[in-house]
């Protein structure tokens, strides 16, 4: 069964500027489905200076309601959060500010969905694509090539001491012996 938490971040002054809920590492995910202005704050600070606090729930409809109530009190109480909503999921019940967001960045979107490149576009495109863009067959220089072996040296291979080779007649036996009656595939 997941655990389920909130957590709230705090910026290295101690104020707190994020409450969120989750389960396994989100809390400790600095990235993943964030706010640009979330993410503007961690990269001022640093991630290593924001601190976790975690606060264990008893499922997901607790932890929905805990992170609602961390929120408003913490709005009553005056923290700015860079919270876009008063909690639950997701955007279930945005502010007027990011409605207001929303509707301005989904205005005159006119997507290319369905439509045709015109000729024109199609040989610019395929002219940009040719050539080499990823360095393909780059060689490293005399210098660069000893700093990498210099990097290396005395690291032990990841496969040291194991037997990499084929299996062992005895060992064959009980992978057969293991699957007897398994059914693999479409039958």
């Amino acid at each position: 069964m997941k655990q389920y938490y909130i957590y709230l971040h705090y910026k290295p002054d101690e104020i707190l500027f994020y409450i969120g809920k989750g389960s396994g590492k989100r809390a400790y995910d600095f990235t993943t489905s964030r706010s640009d202005w979330y993410k503007s704050i961690v990269r001022k600070y640093g991630r290593e200076n924001i601190t976790v606090d975690v606060l264990n729930c008893a499922d997901e409809a607790d932890s929905i309601y805990q992170e609602q109530v961390f929120i408003l009190m913490a709005k009553e109480q005056g923290f700015e959060l860079c919270n876009l909503t008063d909690g639950g999921d997701g955007l279930l019940n945005p502010s007027q500010k990011t409605r207001e967001k929303m509707a301005k960045s989904a205005r005159g979107n006119t997507s290319r969905r369905g439509k045709r490149a015109s000729q024109e576009t199609l040989e610019k495109m395929r002219i940009a694509s040719l050539g080499n863009k990823n360095a393909l067959g780059y060689k490293h220089s005399p210098e660069v090539i000893a700093r990498l072996k210099a990097s290396l040296r005395g690291r032990t291979v990841w496969n040291k001491g194991l037997k990499t080779g084929p299996h062992s007649v005895e060992h064959n036996e009980k992978i057969r012996l293991s699957s007897l009656g398994k059914h693999y595939g479409n039958r």
